[in-house]
């Protein structure tokens, strides 16, 4: 897990980029009010219903 200080950051993307979905906001500030733990990385379905016993799909 990472820890994901308060603070502010850019979000979305420039119309610019090469690589830039349809659906992708302009790029503008974001702001995080409290701090919140993220995973590092990646996780099925099936590895976080071995852990949390509901499915995240299913919400």
């Amino acid at each position: 897990m990472v820890l994901i200080p308060p603070g502010t950051y850019q979000m979305g993307s420039l119309e610019s980029d090469e690589i830039r979905s349809d659906d992708e906001k302009e790029q503008h500030l974001h702001i995080v009010k409290k701090p919140f733990w993220v995973s590092k990385y990646e996780l099925t379905n099936k590895q976080w219903r071995a852990v949390m016993k509901i499915s995240p799909s299913n919400r």
